[in-house]
């Protein structure tokens, strides 16, 4: 475990932090069908778009953001939102530091009693991050996406949900 700053992030870093979850997204490439990988996985406009109601979180190493990670709350539950790190400097415990960061906000925010987080289901590596966290898979995945999340169906397809009752 390295120690790593958390702040919230900064509209000005808004290109930064986009560039973390983009380099670190191409690693769905091998594993989504053609139809669901893009390259970049996000505009600087949607993702300003994102930050406009999703609360993120930097980590920061001699002030460069190398890991990122948003809440929002969406009904009865809080979403775990764009949980990247940059490939070189995962397995360091940024991304740990950072859901322990934000669960405890969740936590004593108190306005929910479950986080639930949407991956695409063959991204083992999320999976196992997740698990390891006390997120369990949701049987019924299609319909928690469609009912939290506004996202393609495409997406929707090649995902799952996993929730974790705080």
């Amino acid at each position: 475990m390295i120690n790593v700053e958390i702040e919230e992030l900064k509209k000005a870093e808004f290109a930064e932090a986009l560039e973390v979850l983009n380099e670190a997204a191409k690693s769905y490439k091998n594993v989504l069908p053609p139809e669901a990988y893009k390259e970049p996985q996000m505009s600087l406009e949607e993702f300003s778009s994102e930050a406009g109601r999703i609360k993120f979180l930097t980590a920061k190493l001699d002030g460069k953001i190398v890991g990122i990670m948003g809440y929002e709350y969406v009904g009865d539950a809080a979403l775990i939102r764009h949980g990247y790190v940059k490939p070189s400097h995962q397995r360091m415990g940024i991304g740990s530091t950072l859901l322990k960061i934000i669960e405890g906000r969740i936590r004593k925010e108190g306005k929910v009693k479950k986080m639930i987080v949407g991956m695409y289901k063959r991204a083992y590596w999320a999976v196992s991050f997740w698990s390891k966290h006390g997120f369990t898979l949701l049987d019924n995945s299609k319909e928690i996406l469609r009912r939290y999340y506004t996202i393609p169906e495409v997406q929707i397809r090649n995902s799952i949900a996993m929730c974790k009752e705080i």
